[in-house]
């Protein structure tokens, strides 16, 4: 009896230890992507080229194809997927306003919205080109200023679900989106400034040869 009572308690410790291990090479994966991407971003000075290394490493690390994300412009009453990867590669353009389907939820909420099954859910938005989405999540982009948009994941896989940690992760990444949103508007600013100023030589030098 005591034999299997022994037994019984390496058996459970063995399930702590792999668990442990389990979680400390998922934490590794997780600061890896967070490092790679946060060096990535330096390369990449387009929005959408920004926007979508920071999605590609966010999917890649939660184990799906399947990621979307909407941005929202100051003054308009509606948000736009500007960047899709896998399935939502077909969605890009789509437009929401608050309140309505995934993105339209969570822009209403400012928090993060979890869907186990997209098909049977009443927020649903009545497209037969969304059937096959099944678990489907989004966050806010948002800081202390504005609400930006909204970036998620999903699956079209039957029982996958996304755990807290999968929030929590793709939380860590919405981090990303906003300094890639923030180093896009600078580049574009610096961009405008300097055609400005292009503009403004180029007036100067025809005043010149006039008078």
């Amino acid at each position: 009896e005591q034999l299997v009572l022994r037994a019984g308690e390496l058996e459970r410790e063995i399930d702590r230890v792999n668990q442990a291990e389990k979680t400390l090479r998922r934490q590794n994966e997780y600061l890896t992507a967070l490092h790679e991407t946060s060096i990535g971003l330096i390369d990449h000075l387009d929005k959408e080229e920004l926007l979508e290394a920071v999605l590609q490493r966010a999917t890649r690390l939660t184990g799906t194809e399947h990621g979307y994300i909407y941005l929202h412009e100051p003054g308009e009453d509606e948000i736009q997927m500007q960047v899709g990867m896998g399935f939502f590669k077909s969605q890009l353009g789509r437009r929401v306003k608050k309140g309505v389907g995934m993105g339209g939820r969570v822009w209403e909420s400012e928090k993060p919205v979890v869907v186990v099954d997209y098909r049977s859910w009443d927020g649903r938005i009545s497209d037969s080109s969304l059937d096959d989405l099944r678990s489907i999540v989004g966050i806010p982009l948002k800081d202390r200023n504005r609400f930006h948009g909204v970036i998620g994941l999903a699956s079209v896989k039957p029982g996958r679900r996304f755990e807290p940690e999968d929030i929590a992760v793709l939380d860590r990444f919405a981090d990303l989106a906003l300094v890639a949103l923030d180093k896009a508007k600078l580049y574009a600013d610096v961009r405008r400034e300097l055609a400005e100023r292009k503009r403004t030589e180029a007036i100067l030098r025809q005043s010149e040869q006039r008078y």
